[in-house]
């Protein structure tokens, strides 16, 4: 399958590039620690996931969520899901109506991409 965000793709270069600046720029907060573990590819995998569950929508509703990529530890006050769930598409969309406002969607990535662990207060990130 072409992927429309491919890890060697000009947007997805330069967006890996402006976390890497913002990174740097920021040495030493939470965001720096963060941002650098986020791959070409796992970025890549993050866009095009997401992009195509914005595409879709439950009972009539468009798909709009807010990601937050870390561990559930670095999270203060996160609400877990007793199991993680795969971070695919049609699970985005099923999960996106019922994010409380004011948090996102948690997920961390993995070896072999990214699982969704529960909801996150978008802003109350802190490094390990």
């Amino acid at each position: 399958m072409t992927r429309l965000f491919p890890p060697e793709a000009d947007c997805v270069a330069r967006i890996h590039a402006q976390l890497e600046h913002l990174a740097k720029i920021k040495s030493g907060s939470p965001f720096s620690e963060l941002v650098v573990k986020l791959t070409r590819v796992g970025l890549s995998t993050l866009v095009e996931t997401a992009f195509w569950a914005g595409l879709e929508s439950n009972e009539g509703r468009t798909t709009r969520v807010r990601l937050a990529v870390a561990s559930p530890e670095q999270v203060p006050g996160a609400t877990r899901f007793a199991y993680p769930i795969a971070y695919d598409a049609s699970e985005i969309v099923n999960l996106a109506p019922a994010v409380p406002s004011g948090r996102c969607l948690g997920a961390v990535q993995l070896d072999d991409g990214f699982q969704i662990w529960g909801f996150a207060h978008g802003r109350a990130i802190r490094a390990l």
